[in-house]
C-alpha cells in the first residue's frame, strides 16, 4: 500500500498559528485578525462550525478531538514490529502556498522518522517533494 499526500495540514493543534490558518478558527481567536468584523460573526461562527474547531478556544473537548485526529500527534511505534509496518508516503509541498505551510509536511516526515526509523523491519520509506511554487 502507498499514499501521495498532497498539501495537507497534519498538526491540527498548530494549524491556526501558520499564515491563514487562523482564518479556519471562530470566536475570540478570530478577533485578533484583520478578518474579524462584529457584523459578519455569525457568517464566521456558521464556517467555522463546519470545521474541526481551534485549539486556541480553551475548550478541553476539542482539544482532545483535535489530537485524536491529528495526523501529526498519532503516529506510534507499532505495537508488533515484525508483522506492522507504516505504508509507503510521498508527501507533496511548496514553497508558495499560503494555505498550508510546508511545515506541517516537514513536522510528520521528521516525526516518522524519529518514531518508527528506528524500526529494523520498516521497509517502506517516506519522502517529501518539495515544489519551489504552488501550482
Amino acid at each position: 500500500m502507498q499514499f501521495i499526500c498532497i498539501f495537507r495540514v497534519y498538526d491540527l493543534l498548530r494549524f491556526q498559528k501558520f499564515t491563514i490558518g487562523y482564518a479556519w478558527c471562530a470566536g475570540e481567536s478570530l478577533k485578533s485578525t484583520n478578518l474579524f468584523c462584529p457584523k459578519t460573526t455569525h457568517f464566521w461562527n456558521l464556517f467555522c462550525s463546519l470545521e474541526y474547531g481551534c485549539s486556541d478556544d480553551k475548550n478541553v473537548t476539542i482539544f482532545e478531538n483535535l489530537k485524536r485526529l491529528s495526523p501529526l500527534h498519532n503516529v506510534k511505534f507499532p505495537s508488533d514490529p515484525k508483522v506492522h509496518e507504516y505504508p509507503a508516503m510521498l508527501l507533496l509541498t511548496g514553497d508558495h502556498d499560503d494555505r498550508v505551510v510546508p511545515s506541517h509536511s516537514y513536522k510528520l516526515v521528521s516525526e516518522l522518522q524519529h518514531t518508527i526509523g528506528r524500526n529494523d523491519n520498516q521497509v517502506m520509506n517516506y519522502r517529501i517533494l518539495f515544489e519551489n511554487r504552488f501550482l
